[in-house]
């Protein structure tokens, strides 16, 4: 069965879809898909690509989401962890999409025209304005 339901015919060009697993081991995945117990997401990666990628230092989820989304290292990101010490002072911060002054890879996205949908990406909220749906986490 296509991929949502979709029956081939109604074919709308090219598509891009990125599902990332956060906080699971590669060999983990394929060994459960190898096992038959996720297989949904054999067929999936039958169909497309599964590899191996590797972490921001730290490892840190809103570390790692936010380097991805913009496509630099912590220093560009201004995302150092789960919190940080606001400047001059040792009261907690909790980042949030604010602190990334770059543009996220769906802003060049709808520079180009293209539409996106992105939902539940860590550290997204508040969302940004792109040509299409952004469900902020």
């Amino acid at each position: 069965m296509p991929l949502f339901g979709r029956k081939k015919e109604e074919k709308r060009g090219h598509r891009v879809v990125v599902l990332a697993i956060d906080g699971t081991p590669y060999s983990l995945l394929r060994k459960l898909m190898e096992e038959g117990v996720m297989p949904a997401y054999q067929r999936l990666t039958g169909n497309g690509t599964f590899t191996r990628m590797y972490s921001t230092q730290p490892t840190v989820s809103s570390v790692a989401w936010s380097a991805f989304m913009c496509g630099k290292d912590p220093g560009g990101t201004n995302i150092f962890g789960f919190t940080d010490l606001f400047p001059n002072s040792y009261q907690l911060d909790i980042p949030d999409s604010t602190r990334i002054k770059s543009k996220l890879v769906w802003e060049h996205l709808t520079d180009m025209g293209k539409r996106s949908v992105t939902m539940g990406v860590p550290i997204s909220y508040p969302t940004r304005d792109i040509n299409g749906v952004m469900v902020g986490c």
